[in-house]
C-alpha cells in the first residue's frame, strides 16, 4: 500500500515540474519591440526592430527554438 502512494506522489511531483519546465518567461528587447518568451524548454522570438532599410522603419520575423535547435527563423517583407 505504501508503495503504490510514494509511486503517486513521484509522478504528481514529475508532472507539477514537467508544467513549470513549459512556463516561459518574458524579456522585452531595446531595439524597436521584439519580445522574447523563454522557457527551459523552448524559446520564441518575435522580431521587431528599427531598420533603415525598410520602407516602414521596421523589420518583423519570427523565431522558434526547441531544446536549443532552431526550427523555424523567418523575417516577414
Amino acid at each position: 500500500m505504501s508503495m503504490k502512494k510514494g509511486m503517486k506522489q513521484i509522478c504528481t511531483i514529475a508532472a507539477i515540474i514537467l508544467v513549470l519546465c513549459l512556463i516561459p518567461l518574458k524579456d522585452y528587447y531595446k531595439d524597436g519591440g521584439s519580445v522574447r518568451y523563454k522557457a527551459v524548454f523552448y524559446e520564441i522570438t518575435r522580431w521587431h526592430e528599427m531598420s533603415d532599410t525598410e520602407p516602414d522603419g521596421f523589420r518583423d520575423g519570427l523565431q522558434i527554438k526547441i531544446l536549443g535547435f532552431t526550427i523555424y527563423d523567418r523575417y516577414f517583407d
